[in-house]
């Protein structure tokens, strides 16, 4: 009996019907085209696993990450969710989410017996339900200790306070928590895009796009991210730029804070330390100082005490720089501050200054602050690499704004944004879609997308343009604003029409075979949450997309994978909101739905359970296809089958036929052959595994055949 070899086209067929797919796979899960050498034919295998980096998961949906390396150098990896942003410094997580509000509340909390409902009280705190924030200093109030990061549940009818929950009942009902500093965090954005988007209902420019408000009332909420030197700046959508200093100090800056001893101070005229504070007396204006370790630029708190106030005014500073107002009544006291210069932290009391001081606490902030003087609603954001941070969809200098101007800071200083003859910030509209998306440093410049079109910024040194720009073509926008990656310079990215394309000095389309399968059950009005980056793994490189398929429901749950060196492309059900490549970090890292981290390529385990893998061919004509033919035995051949693995033949004898199956039949890499019988004149196989440890790699697998002579 004749031995046919099962070989397959090295693709991966959804687009066209079962018939014209023929020797290709149309169904897949967890496996890649794999080629050893030059000289090889490519071969399905399964993919690596993944493993949790994070014992906790985000709180979140993640929609930004980005990955680079400080000048120490350490591996900084930055998050962005609809809640919160986060850094992983050296591998520990940081929830740096800014502060839109810092608050200092006396007696705010309301407890009720047997509940663990507390109410606070804050006339004025702008919070909507599913805001977050922290409250800096433990509170015990009716027997429930209240710290920490906490959520808005509801809010009073007047605005005057709201509710949140505690994760045991309080033991009575009370009033109380004393003076309580309380960071109210950037209010939450939008874990889907709304209806209202115009995606296939009227124009980008028509009302949706009309504002950044109402723009971030109707998109999911996604991050611009990038490294602005060592620092990390973040943008969300539709908001304010922020930067954050990943150098985390000791946590307390000052010596002597409680003023326990007289020592560690240097006291000027009318100063002196005793019981625990520092207390000045008129007529003497002077200062109480000492020397503290801060970084010109880094963001810091600065918390004290004042009591026993009679008369005038007191004036902290930091490196000759005043934090704050002036203090002219007795409390509690939190600021923070970006230090302008590293220095002395000094207390400078007017000559009519008598009260005392005491606590005093200088500290690194782990929060991520609005960077001054920068436009404050923006669609996206980039630096190139001439050191300009670029800001799009943003306020101009006269303050108009538009959805399709672009907007560069001075070179190498992202606080100065006023266009001058003395520096290099300017802004200018670009003509050619209604709103600008994203940009990316590419090979020698960088590149912008509209919804519509493809522009270049290219760098001339020129102060009277700064930068020139060119419209490369139209019809080859960008379907979302983390649907673009580039890779050695090439930028790769998805159009709002479907199509897959790539910039080398020119556009070229990649063509994609299963293109129409992706655009056609794509998760409606949720183009952005599309994710494009670059996966690099042991013998390849390839450009993902992470896609929100509407056959799972809304989130991305599927993948796109393309080989740029073949043009081979794999796909399969994987859910995974956000990706970054390896290099500044050792392994590519991608976020699931529910907020988990993971090391992506490594190991053989699925976060340390089975990691399965599947594929189904089209099926295939066995010999000519006009007579029936008898399938009697395969005959195996893996480079690698570890753990549990079984076959399974779905024969036809026309087209538009059934199924008739055989299996599922289990096998092992060391099975001589698998015995079964089948008369078809067409058979699609399909090979499923799982293990924990579970890998694959097919070899050359062979079928043995008799011709029946039979026809029907």
């Amino acid at each position: 009996m004749p031995l046919i070899p099962f070989s397959l086209i090295p693709s991966v067929s959804k687009d066209d019907s079962a018939y014209a797919s023929k020797g290709r796979v149309v169904d897949t899960s967890n496996v890649r085209w794999y080629r050893a050498d030059s000289a090889s034919d490519y071969q399905l295998e399964s993919i690596s696993g993944w493993e949790k980096m994070f014992a906790q998961p985000l709180d979140g949906l993640c929609r930004g990450i980005f990955a680079y390396k400080d000048y120490v150098p350490t591996a900084v990896l930055a998050l962005g969710t609809h809640k919160h942003l986060y850094v992983a410094y050296d591998y520990s997580l940081y929830d740096i989410t800014p502060y839109r509000l810092v608050a200092v509340l006396t007696n705010p909390f309301g407890t009720v017996a047997g509940s663990g409902t507390v109410t606070v009280t804050h006339v004025g705190h702008g919070a909507a339900i599913g805001d977050t924030g922290v409250f800096v200093q433990p509170a015990a109030v009716g027997g429930a200790s209240i710290s920490g990061p906490f959520q808005v549940a509801s809010i009073s009818s007047d605005g005057n306070s709201y509710t949140i929950q505690l994760p045991a009942p309080a033991l009575s009902t009370a009033t109380g928590g004393g003076s309580v500093t309380a960071n109210y965090q950037l209010p939450i954005g939008l874990p889907d895009s709304l209806a209202g988007l115009g995606y296939g209902i009227g124009g980008y420019g028509s009302g949706a796009y009309s504002s950044p408000s109402v723009l971030a009332s109707l998109k999911a909420r996604t991050w611009s991210l990038w490294n602005w030197g060592d620092r990390l700046v973040a943008s969300p959508s539709g908001g304010a730029v922020y930067e954050f200093q990943p150098a985390f100090l000791s946590s307390q800056l000052v010596t002597n804070g409680t003023f326990s001893a007289d020592t560690g101070w240097t006291k000027g005229a009318g100063w002196a330390i005793s019981g625990g504070t520092a207390v000045h007396g008129a007529p003497y204006a002077a200062a109480i100082s000492q020397a503290v370790t801060v970084t010109a630029g880094g963001f810091y708190r600065l918390a004290f005490d004042v009591t026993a106030y009679t008369a005038g005014t007191l004036q902290p500073s930091v490196g000759g720089s005043g934090v704050g107002s002036a203090v002219s009544a007795a409390g509690h006291y939190v600021t923070t501050f970006l230090a302008a210069a590293a220095g002395n932290l000094a207390f400078t009391a007017d000559s009519a200054f008598a009260g005392s001081i005491s606590n005093v606490s200088l500290t690194p902030e782990i929060a991520a602050y609005q960077i001054p003087n920068a436009p404050t609603a923006n669609l996206g954001m980039f630096v190139t690499p001439e050191n300009f941070l670029v800001l799009l969809g943003t306020t101009d200098a006269s303050g108009k704004w538009t959805s399709m101007t672009v907007r560069t800071s001075d070179q190498a200083s992202n606080t100065v944004w006023a266009p001058l003859a003395t520096n290099q910030a300017r802004d200018t509209i670009l003509r050619g879609g209604s709103r600008l998306v994203a940009g990316r440093p590419i090979r020698g410049q960088s590149a912008i997308w509209s919804d519509t079109s493809l522009f270049t910024m290219t760098y001339t040194g020129d102060p009277a343009f700064v930068y020139a720009y060119k419209m490369v073509a139209t019809d080859c926008g960008l379907i979302g604003p983390n649907a673009v990656t580039v890779l050695d310079g090439i930028p790769y990215w998805m159009t709002p029409t479907g199509r897959f394309l790539r910039y080398v000095g020119v556009i070229e389309p990649i063509e994609c075979p299963f293109q129409e399968d992706i655009f056609t059950n794509l998760a409606p009005v949720q183009q952005e949450k599309i994710f494009a980056s670059v996966l690099t793994f042991p013998g390849g490189v390839r450009i993902k997309w992470e896609i929100p398929d509407g056959r799972d429901g809304v989130e991305c749950s599927r993948y796109a994978e393309y080989d740029p060196a073949s043009g081979i492309w794999s796909t399969g059900p994987l859910a995974r909101t956000a990706a970054v490549s390896a290099g500044a970090l050792p392994l590519p890292v991608a976020v699931g739905p529910d907020g988990t981290v993971f090391w992506q390529e490594k190991g053989s385990y699925a976060d340390g359970g089975p990691l399965s893998w599947s594929f189904k061919t089209a099926p295939m004509e066995i010999g000519n296809g006009d007579t029936l033919m008898a399938i009697t035995r395969m005959i195996g051949d893996w480079k690698t089958l570890q753990g549990a693995a079984t076959v399974t033949l779905y024969g036809r004898n026309w087209p538009a036929d059934g199924d008739q199956v055989v299996g599922p039949l289990p096998i092992t890499a060391g099975d001589l052959h698998t015995d079964f019988v089948m008369t078809a004149r067409q058979v699609a196989v399909e090979f499923k595994g799982q293990g924990a440890p579970s890998k694959m790699r097919i070899g050359r697998i062979r079928f043995q055949v008799e011709d029946t002579g039979m026809t029907l």
